[in-house]
């Protein structure tokens, strides 16, 4: 997904196949020996998309990307100059290297465009290769035959 010439929201519309503003931790959790390297809260800091890393198309958009041990996860994001935010919880599965998931719940105060986005309605079933690649989580969206990959860095 080309930033440049596409709408943020479609960028964000294809990465929402998958997280609040909170006080970013600048040191990376140290995990348990048994946790899965995804564990934990996660921000998108960057992308990779056609040979380039590239930053965040706008730097007031935070998106967070949440683990549980219970097998959920979150996908949260706002813009901090505008009003509104989207929030959706998913039942995840995570076989290397892809991650499934599945809607189950959808905050009934999101904005109204949410709803715009598959993977923000209930039921919407997802799959991703998710990696980690030295302190970052690596999530791979096609887009139109090529992958656009969304890093994250460990905010908790």
């Amino acid at each position: 997904m080309i930033v440049n010439s596409l709408n943020l929201k479609g960028v964000i519309v294809c990465l929402i196949s998958f997280f609040s503003i909170f006080t970013q931790a600048e040191s990376a959790q140290i995990l348990p020996v048994n946790e899965p390297f995804y564990m934990g809260n996660w921000q998108f800091d960057s992308y990779f998309y056609q040979g380039q890393e590239n930053p965040i198309p706008n730097p007031q958009l935070v998106l967070q990307f949440e683990f549980f041990s219970d097998k959920t996860n979150r996908l949260f994001w706002v813009r901090k100059n505008e009003t509104g935010f989207c929030e959706r919880r998913a039942h995840f599965s995570y076989e290397a290297p892809y991650i499934e998931q599945e809607v189950f719940w959808t905050n009934p105060a999101n904005s109204m465009e949410c709803g715009q986005d598959t993977d923000m309605q209930v039921g919407n079933f997802s799959r991703a290769k998710l990696i980690q690649v030295g302190e970052k989580l690596h999530l791979y969206i096609d887009f139109s035959g090529e992958d656009f990959i969304y890093i994250f860095k460990r905010i908790r």
